[in-house]
């Protein structure tokens, strides 16, 4: 649950930031877009935040999980 919303607060925190700066933000000359690789990286580590939402859904309904899905024990 807490790697759901982690993803979705940093994509959300530094895409706004992004708008905000315009098309600067994504420049070296901005920290925003070194925050927003880290998110990018979060993502990656963590998995997609609609991916958790669903395994955990899974797991409180205590339904079979699709074929191929690894499910956790």
């Amino acid at each position: 649950m807490v790697a759901s919303s982690a993803g979705d607060a940093a994509f959300f925190v530094t895409g706004t930031g992004i708008q905000l700066h315009g098309g600067v933000g994504i420049t070296e000359e901005y920290d925003i877009q070194l925050y927003f690789k880290r998110a990018r990286a979060l993502e990656s580590y963590l998995g997609r935040p609609d991916e958790s939402r669903e395994t955990i859904a899974q797991l409180l309904l205590d339904e079979p999980a699709p074929e191929g899905t690894p499910r956790a024990a």
